[in-house]
């Protein structure tokens, strides 16, 4: 997906779990030869930091998106989801 310039939400069952996914996520995009920014949204961003990611987001650029499934603001995920197209 994300060599056909895709974008990939991955929805943990809890947020504990994130971070392991992350780091699972970066070595195996790290053999690819272009980078991909992988993003981490939780209920605990500051504002800027979330408007980063959603910025990010937005841009429609290849990325990984990961999340607990509550942490996702419904709106969000209608925009994200009704534009991937």
């Amino acid at each position: 997906m994300l060599q056909r310039g895709r974008q990939i939400l991955v929805m943990a069952p809890e947020i504990a779990l994130a971070q392991a996914l992350v780091d699972r996520f970066a070595a195996m995009i790290k053999s690819d030869q272009q980078p991909v920014a992988i993003h981490l949204w939780h209920g605990g961003m500051s504002p800027a930091n979330r408007a980063e990611v959603w910025a990010a987001v937005q841009s429609r650029k290849p990325l990984v998106l990961i999340g607990g499934a509550v942490s996702l603001p419904c709106s969000h995920a209608k925009s994200w989801l009704d534009n991937r197209g």
